[in-house]
């Protein structure tokens, strides 16, 4: 209902009252005010929808961007053979890959599995302070992953896993995975000190020549 008010006695009266009911005074017509005070309601109540369409659309963005950013991350650690992988303090480099059934002496190969040679480099890039040589995982296409054997232990050019880096000191050396002889295998590479993991793939070929490193 649409009021106004008496400008003698202040009171709230019926728009289409000509005398005001409390103190007779005549009413001077007045613009309804139910009829601004909806209009002003409902501008602000807009206001309020396209500002948080904004932060919706603002906060949409920003996840896409996030999301691209880790997939760029990603890729990024990505590496192949040969390639230099600089990964948190460490700099990694696999120079070749390949199957054998030797170990130093001869081993039967175990049922369905072989031995992957991976022959790498790591160098401590960082000048601050000396670093531990990291662990290295190999990974197949299906997620499993394959730890060094003891048994490369003997080789002399075996990398030694826990072995100290000084400042941009270069180690060269041998891992040996058992592992089944087909799929697809990476390594996972570690920084060292310093926060990041990489990935490596791996194109294993046969012993070179039926030989091993020894």
């Amino acid at each position: 209902m649409a009021v106004m008010t008496c400008k003698k006695c202040r009171s709230k009266v019926d728009f289409s009252n000509r005398h005001c009911p409390n103190c007779g005074n005549k009413l001077e017509k007045q613009k309804p005010k139910s009829s601004k005070s909806w209009w002003y309601l409902g501008g602000f109540v807009l206001l309020l929808v396209l500002g948080s369409a904004m932060q919706g659309a603002r906060v949409g963005k920003g996840s896409k961007d996030g999301a691209a950013a880790n997939q760029q991350a990603a890729t990024t650690n990505q590496f192949g053979q040969a390639q230099v992988a600089d990964v948190g303090a460490l700099s990694w480099t696999v120079y070749r890959s390949f199957w054998s059934t030797r170990v130093d002496k001869p081993f039967e190969s175990p049922e369905g599995g072989g031995y992957l040679f991976v022959e790498l480099m790591v160098q401590n890039a960082q000048a601050q302070e000396p670093q531990t040589i990291p662990n290295v995982e190999l990974i197949d296409g299906n997620d499993a992953i394959y730890l060094p054997t003891a048994e490369a232990l003997m080789l002399r050019d075996a990398l030694r896993i826990g072995q100290s880096l000084n400042p941009f000191e270069v180690k060269i050396g041998v891992l040996v995975f058992k592992a089944p002889p087909s799929g697809t295998y990476k390594v996972r590479i570690k920084g060292g000190s310093l926060p990041g993991i990489g990935y490596v793939a791996l194109t294993p070929k046969p012993a070179p020549y039926g030989k091993v490193i020894e």
